[in-house]
């Protein structure tokens, strides 16, 4: 067999595994971002249920009719998991079911269930998307496989990424209750093509010095944004109370205080850099969960210790860029995010707020 073609099929059946060796990732797929922006349509988002997770039915029933997904486009799986975490060799059987049951045309995936959130040392989000890959992990604070998706400024060039293993991205439709998710799709759903003629971004220093590292990382080109649609707001304190048509919040504590008090815009999109942010139902600090109960559509955590890497988080002012030049909140939030191997993305995925009505689906 010629070395070409032996290497091709080595290709093929690692991928077909979701055992992709990372050294074959990443001149290939960068090579083959640069397509043009395109918003996200039903027909290119499929929607993946546990059939044994009463919650995850009814919220991929609910996703199905807010969003008018065809019936084609819902993968159905079915397992049992016990807590937060699915081992690998357990899940790796659940990723071929979705990867053979994804049509061409699909783009991004909503998975339903708020639990199992991390599969071993990757988040689930990671480990659907790049496969199962232990360089997405660190043992210590090194860096772990960056994205391919990273940086991305338009629509992917998914069959290139299909060909190393990797699947579109995805983000969990996840919440405490049905009703909690339920309300996140229709805050989603309401977002779309609201082009809100004022809108806040604020970045805060914490007190808490390790944890506020993106304050210093992206403080002057915070300060500098320029967008007429929104007003950038560096601030030096803990937390933010009484602030309204918040679009962007991105924070760095153990616990943001007071989230109640302040209002969100329909397709915000709200982070803080901590190490548990990502356990979404058993964190010993505070689950991104808590912001989209206070409002936001959007939010990203780690699920096990990244130490205060800045490439381990979404780097905000591209999170900002992609949003406001229409991107769908899937896309935008993995473009931001260097090495997504250990946290997870939640939220509505379709939500475009600063799309263009033109476009519309």
């Amino acid at each position: 067999m010629r070395p070409a073609i032996l290497r091709f099929f080595l290709m093929f059946m690692l991928g077909s595994l979701g055992l992709w060796p990372g050294s074959l990732w990443s001149a290939p797929l960068e090579a083959s971002i640069s397509l043009p922006s395109e918003q996200l349509k039903p027909e290119q988002v499929a929607i993946v249920i546990n059939e044994v997770d009463p919650q995850s039915v009814a919220v991929g029933k609910y996703y199905q009719r807010a969003r008018g997904i065809p019936d084609e486009n819902v993968i159905h799986v079915s397992f049992f998991a016990e807590g937060a975490n699915i081992p690998a060799q357990e899940f790796a059987p659940i990723r071929r079911v979705i990867g053979a049951n994804t049509l061409h045309r699909i783009r991004a995936y909503a998975v339903t269930w708020t639990t199992p959130y991390r599969v071993d040392c990757m988040s689930l989000t990671s480990a659907i998307t790049l496969g199962l890959d232990q360089r997405l992990c660190a043992a210590d604070c090194s860096a772990t496989l960056e994205s391919p998706y990273y940086g991305t400024q338009g629509q992917m060039d998914h069959s290139a990424l299909r060909k190393a293993g990797g699947l579109p991205p995805s983000m969990m439709l996840a919440g405490a209750s049905e009703k909690q998710v339920f309300e996140l799709i229709d805050r989603g759903v309401r977002s779309d093509y609201s082009q809100p003629k004022t809108a806040n971004a604020f970045l805060l220093k914490t007190s808490d010095a390790r944890r506020s590292v993106r304050a210093a990382a992206y403080e002057e080109d915070f300060r500098h944004f320029n967008d007429e649609r929104v007003s950038t707001h560096f601030v030096e304190t803990d937390y933010l109370t009484n602030q309204t048509e918040i679009m962007f919040y991105f924070t760095g504590s153990k616990t943001v205080r007071y989230l109640g008090k302040n209002r969100f815009l329909p397709g915000a999109a709200a982070d803080h850099l901590t190490s548990a942010g990502g356990m979404l139902t058993d964190s010993f600090q505070m689950s991104v969960l808590r912001w989209l109960e206070a409002g936001a559509t959007g939010s990203y955590g780690t699920v096990v210790e990244p130490c205060n890497h800045t490439g381990k988080f979404p780097d905000p002012i591209i999170l900002m860029r992609r949003r406001l030049s229409g991107a769908s909140l899937i896309d935008a939030y993995w473009s931001s995010v260097k090495m997504p191997g250990q946290g997870v993305f939640v939220g509505e995925p379709m939500s475009v707020p600063y799309g263009s009505p033109a476009n519309r689906p």
